[in-house]
């Protein structure tokens, strides 16, 4: 996995702006992701690509992350440091499957669910639950009732176990009246939300830049951060 130059970060922004979540993921990791490997990306689990999403803010922005939550019981806010790259290292190396589950007396085969099933979920009518339909596509035997509510919680749990980066949990306490819950942690929302607040910033920039010096914003994004600042400084406030 490689970081990502300014330029490519505007233009992933700009592309993915309007898109959902689960395709914002897959336009930055597969941005990232060496050509061999891109096409791979999209077969990844859900906790491969959350670990793929650290890694690669890692890169962008460095290994520590700062999350801040309301406390439930006094709306204190409570702040958090987390460091993704011992996240993303953390998380057991998974194969989609198949898998079994046994449930009912009977083996159920699975596999995990990837992005590709993520995004075709996506992509179906809203009357379709996201949750159930993920639970069609990842279940292999064609005879188990995929309806099953018993069935679809037992499988969560089977899933959660196998790939537990799939759907990250903070447990939170509060520093002001010790009240403890979790909070799940959504990556790419996080990262998306840094993303736009870096594009804005270098976007501003480079107009300042190019006002000033009438240089192009490719050359300006191509100079290291450092020495686009130090030419920003000769500017007036």
């Amino acid at each position: 996995m490689r970081t990502l130059a300014p330029s490519e970060l505007i233009d992933l922004c700009d592309v993915g702006d309007a898109s959902s979540p689960v395709t914002r993921a897959m336009l930055l990791l597969e941005a990232a992701t060496e050509v061999d490997d891109a096409g791979l990306v999209r077969d990844w689990s859900l906790g491969q690509v959350n670990a793929g999403l650290l890694r690669l803010r890692t890169l962008v922005f460095g290994r520590r992350l700062e999350v801040l939550a309301d406390c439930p019981q006094c709306a204190a806010i409570c702040e958090s440091e987390l460091d993704c790259l011992a996240m993303a290292d953390a998380a057991p190396k998974t194969a989609t499957g198949p898998l079994k589950l046994a449930f009912g007396g009977t083996e159920i085969a699975y596999r995990l669910p990837t992005a590709a099933d993520l995004l075709a979920v996506t992509a179906q009518a809203p009357s379709d639950p996201t949750a159930q339909a993920l639970l069609r596509r990842i279940v292999l035997d064609g005879g188990t009732d995929a309806e099953s509510a018993e069935l679809a919680g037992a499988l969560a749990e089977a899933v959660t176990t196998a790939d537990p980066l799939a759907q990250i949990e903070l447990a939170l306490t509060c520093p002001d009246c010790t009240a403890r819950w979790t909070e799940p942690l959504h990556v790419v929302d996080l990262f998306w939300a840094e993303l736009r607040n870096l594009t804005e910033r270098l976007t501003f920039d480079v107009a300042r830049l190019a006002q000033a010096f009438g240089w192009r914003e490719a050359d300006i994004l191509g100079m290291s951060a450092r020495r686009r600042q130090r030419y920003l400084e000769l500017l007036s406030p």
